[in-house]
């Protein structure tokens, strides 16, 4: 393995100021501030894009009554130290650090009296009576729980921590049992927070609980538990299986498709009346949305295609009327298998989106990390659009129909009609991923700008084991690869783009093959063809203007 550096300490510099993360511009033409001043909520804060990238955020120096004013609820100032708890969808009340926030009137009704740590595990339960949170950040042995009367801010319940036992499990059930389990064993200890003692112990079917294989019904009358190749459903009153889930539909081969989709498994959910259990597998090759009945069977496999998420949280949450779920940061419909909202927000972040109710979502949106705010989501629009794009509505773009590509490209430090075909493929497979079909002559084209060049010329250092990071010098150097590229859709008669992004793409610092100018600019090349593919493009824009683009986008 060889990595570029000079040294250990400029390497740590180098990756910082280089490695670029895509951002997509904020063009605004004339005619679509225009449309700006209708009275639908998303459009008054430039959310949904009607001809153009979705989008203005909010100005750094607004206020958060001016930011109520665009989205009709109150901003609720945080800081990136600030715990942010809710309950499963629906819940009444949020935790923002210290204080209990009322999720009708967002305004605090409660400060708890005593400080807890925020990024350790938290729980609230359904009806928001009580909040818990472990001592301290998840991986710890030793690690005390503390439970809270959200109503009064009182300690109820204080479970002291055990020198070899671990908290990766902490939930509530029937809003009145603590769950707490961890890896250092198969049980989990039921908690009445009344009570103050354990009254009663749940298994695993395996040797250890995991947090991300576990769901409770909302009844808490049975869990759902994912093993290695297996999802069963298990009585909580008996421990005794009650159902096994049906494997994945590319998941029944002799090649064991099931158990890397379960591998890759981000969320498991049971739905608001606990008749169905959904699961979402972010596997590279097929992310998908798997959902199954009581008695195992699958109601619903379907292809989700959206970019991947890029933190150590996620989301799955089921619509309160069973409709469609949020997952991290994108609503998918039902009915139409289609990601219908996407929420854009800091990269990595912490702090996710959250299903207040069928109509609200809370979260960070943009890349305004100090305030969260709330969205009504305008279903009749977003169901209007849907409908209009089953119907076959004029439009600029839409499944099933076609666009060009045009590839524009300055400064190409390598071969021109390889760089031509590596860019073209991306882009028809991303394409695909929506049902748009790349075909000559098409009135909207889908344009990709792209300008090379060098970076800095830095020494090759040959690292002699994986633990080796600085490596032997080797007396060569190499030149690094960068590229600026612009992406935008363009239609005929249309003065400005429909939508626009803008990508950066940088060559690697580390190798497995030999290093040289033409691999340094393939792992560039490559790095660009990764942001493609994640690419959070529009797939479908009504030539009508009353008539919402496809997925509508929150910034």
């Amino acid at each position: 393995m060889c990595p570029l550096a000079r040294n250990a300490r400029t390497v740590l510099i180098i990756l910082v100021t280089i490695s670029l993360i895509p951002a997509c511009s904020k063009l605004r033409p004339k005619k679509v501030e225009a449309v700006a001043e209708e009275t639908d909520p998303l459009s008054k804060a430039g959310a949904v894009g009607k001809r153009t990238d979705p989008g203005a955020p909010f100005p750094a120096s607004s206020t958060p009554k001016e930011v109520a004013s665009r989205w009709g609820s109150t901003a609720i100032p945080i800081d990136h130290q600030t715990g942010v708890s809710y309950g499963p969808p629906g819940c009444p009340v949020a935790v923002i650090g210290t204080d209990v926030y009322d999720l009708k009137t967002y305004k605090a009704i409660r400060t708890l009296p005593d400080k807890y740590e925020a990024q350790a595990l938290h729980a609230l339960t359904g009806d928001g009576r009580y909040f818990a949170s472990a001592s301290k950040s998840p991986n710890q042995t030793d690690t005390a729980v503390t439970v809270w009367a959200s109503d009064t801010g009182k300690t109820v319940l204080q479970v002291p921590g055990q020198k070899e036992a671990f908290v990766d499990v902490l939930a509530f059930a029937h809003n009145q049992y603590l769950l707490l389990g961890g890896r250092h064993g198969p049980q989990i200890d039921v908690w009445d927070v009344e009570k103050g003692k354990v009254v009663g112990q749940l298994t695993v079917p395996e040797q250890q609980v995991r947090a991300e294989k576990l769901a409770f019904s909302p009844d808490s009358k049975y869990f759902a538990h994912l093993g290695h190749d297996k999802l069963v459903v298990i009585d909580a009153g008996t421990n005794k299986q009650v159902a096994v889930m049906a494997p994945p539909a590319d998941g029944q081969g002799p090649g064991g498709g099931a158990t890397f989709i379960y591998a890759w498994s981000q969320g498991l959910a049971f739905s608001p009346d606990g008749s169905e259990l959904a699961l979402f597998s972010a596997h590279p090759t097929s992310p998908k949305l798997v959902v199954w009945n009581t008695r195992g069977e699958r109601v619903l496999d379907a292809p989700v295609m959206m970019p991947p998420h890029i933190s150590h949280k996620h989301v799955l949450e089921w619509l309160p009327d069973g409709s469609g779920w949020l997952i991290n940061r994108y609503l998918f419909d039902r009915t139409t298998r289609r990601v219908v909202v996407s929420i854009r927000i800091p990269f990595a972040s912490n702090v996710l989106p959250h299903i207040v109710d069928k109509n609200r979502v809370i979260g960070i949106f943009g890349q305004d990390t100090n305030r969260l705010q709330t969205i009504t989501l305008p279903w009749e629009k977003l169901d209007a659009a849907l409908k209009a794009m089953a119907g076959g509505s004029e439009a600029y773009i839409a499944p099933g129909a076609g666009i060009s590509l045009d590839l524009v490209l300055t400064g190409l430090r390598g071969d021109e009609t390889e760089t031509r075909r590596t860019l073209s493929e991306a882009l028809t497979s991303r394409l695909a991923r929506d049902r748009v079909t790349v075909a000559q002559g098409q009135p909207t084209i889908l344009r990709l700008k792209l300008a090379e060049e060098a970076g800095e010329s830095l020494p090759i250092f040959q690292r002699q084991s994986p633990f080796d990071f600085r490596g032997q010098d080797t007396g060569r150097k190499a030149t690094e690869a960068k590229g600026s590229a612009v992406l935008e859709l363009i239609a005929a008669g249309e003065p400005q783009p429909l939508w626009r992004g803008n990508l950066s793409a940088s060559s690697s610092r580390s190798f497995q093959d030999e290093i040289n100018d033409a691999t340094v600019r393939k792992s560039m090349l490559e790095h660009l063809t990764r942001q493609l593919n994640g690419t959070d493009l529009p797939y479908f824009i009504p030539k009508s203007k009353d008539i919402l683009a496809l997925p509508a986008v929150v910034e």
